[in-house]
């Protein structure tokens, strides 16, 4: 299936529970080229080019440290997930880089992965309910629900301020704010997720 060799440990990305009875170990394959089809290399309208960094499969461990098993397991195929993965407690949060998603997941007690939150393409959890089933979000030229959210941030903030000319900025700069990725994440605290982007 195009895997190129065994999956390799990001020491780095090896992080602890707040009650340290679980260890988060990050793992990934390379992939090779050529065989990534076209559905996974442009997933949606936010999907930076694959060019300067290949895609990759990971799989993300969750191992007891009362028992050494292994307790829970994501898996990611064909993503390029951010290098240092956060976490607060016993929640973990994801950047998928070519997604552009963030995800955060509860781990159990006894160490399973519980998705929570997906904030990316949509941002609520009833956004299926409202979105047209024949909806592309490979195909969209729409925004995602993330960054439409920043810019109705940046546009109140901006009106806000009573000066027109901080609107004028606003509508000036938003080409350059459709093209900011979201290259990092840090999940601060159980309610605020620090995000970093860049064009």
């Amino acid at each position: 299936m195009g895997i190129a060799g065994l999956y390799q440990i990001f020491i780095e990305n090896t992080l602890f529970t707040s009650d340290s009875t679980h260890v988060i170990v990050c793992t990934n394959s390379s992939v090779m080229d050529g065989t990534s089809p076209l559905e996974d290399l442009y997933v949606n309208n936010e999907s930076p080019a694959t060019t300067a960094a290949p895609l990759e499969r990971y799989r993300i461990h969750a191992i007891s440290l009362n028992t050494g098993e292994v307790t829970g397991v994501i898996s990611h195929d064909m993503d390029r997930i951010q290098t240092f993965p956060t976490i607060q407690g016993r929640i973990l949060c994801l950047l998928s880089l070519h997604r552009q998603c963030i995800l955060l997941y509860s781990i159990s007690d006894d160490g399973q992965f519980i998705p929570l939150k997906s904030m990316g393409h949509s941002l609520l959890d009833d956004d299926p309910l409202y979105l047209p089933r024949e909806y592309s979000s490979r195909l969209s030229f729409f925004l995602s629900a993330f960054k439409q959210s920043l810019f109705t941030f940046l546009y109140k903030r901006a009106k806000t301020s009573g000066d027109k000319r901080d609107i004028y900025k606003f509508l000036n700069d938003e080409a350059t704010y459709r093209q900011f990725k979201m290259v990092r994440c840090q999940l601060v605290d159980m309610r605020y997720v620090l995000v970093r982007m860049q064009r």
